[in-house]
């Protein structure tokens, strides 16, 4: 029965341990970049540099004019305050990733980073002029072929 009993305990710490490790960020350090727009961002998407993952998306929050996006990076991946990011679709039917260029001398410490140092994605209705910031309604007659 002792054995039993230290057998199942030995089987919860590991289990506890796995999880801590699995949760905690302890090789990454967070950055947070502002958005004119969430441009199908997700929480969970992948922060890559050079094509190599990176780091994760960690929250985006609406503010009221603009969006705020929380990233971890591993701590071995210098980021510099002239650092920017594009927003990059992973196939033509969907998905996107985080594509950080490292840039500058200075780190980035606890700044953001600016929204005009973020390209987003193409956007059909903002590619037309007018469109963006309608109804449903009046995008439809926007989109519609100008005769």
């Amino acid at each position: 029965m002792r054995w039993g009993f230290a057998g199942l305990l030995g089987v919860v710490v590991v289990a506890a341990a796995f999880g801590l490790v699995y949760v905690a960020d302890g090789d990454a350090a967070t950055y947070t970049a502002q958005l004119s727009d969430a441009g199908a961002t997700r929480v969970g998407d992948e922060v890559r540099v050079a094509g190599m993952t990176v780091g994760t998306v960690k929250s985006l929050s609406l503010l009221a004019d603009r969006v705020e996006m929380t990233l971890t990076v591993d701590n071995d991946v210098f980021v510099g305050a002239q650092s920017t990011i594009d927003i990059r679709m992973l196939t033509i039917v969907g998905g996107h990733y985080v594509a950080l260029h490292p840039a500058g001398t200075r780190p980035l410490g606890s700044a953001k980073i600016p929204s005009d140092h973020v390209t987003l994605p193409y956007n059909l209705p903002g590619a037309v002029p007018g469109c963006d910031r309608t109804s449903p309604r009046n995008r439809r007659k926007c989109l519609a072929p100008q005769s």
